[in-house]
């Protein structure tokens, strides 16, 4: 027997509207940018500036417009890979 579990339409989109929200919440979180990382790296602005300018480095980073933002994970796993 299959048991049909409907919900009103305006439901569907709150639950859907929230699940958005907490996806982009998450997203949004996970970026740093070069203060951020250079704090957690204990490093200079200036080095992490002059990886995202160096087009051959390959360091990971999101150029959006003039700003730049980091994904942690994607950092930590590029530099263990430069030792």
């Amino acid at each position: 027997m299959d048991a049909k579990l409907t919900l009103p339409e305006d439901l569907i989109d709150r639950i859907v509207d929230r699940l958005v929200d907490r996806l982009d919440e998450k997203i949004r979180s996970s970026l740093m940018d070069v203060e951020q990382l250079a704090t957690y790296l204990n490093v200079p602005k200036g080095w992490l500036y002059d990886r995202t300018r160096d087009k051959t480095s390959g360091f990971p980073c999101i150029k959006i417009g003039k700003y730049v933002r980091f994904n942690l994970p994607e950092v930590i796993e590029f530099l263990k890979g430069q030792e």
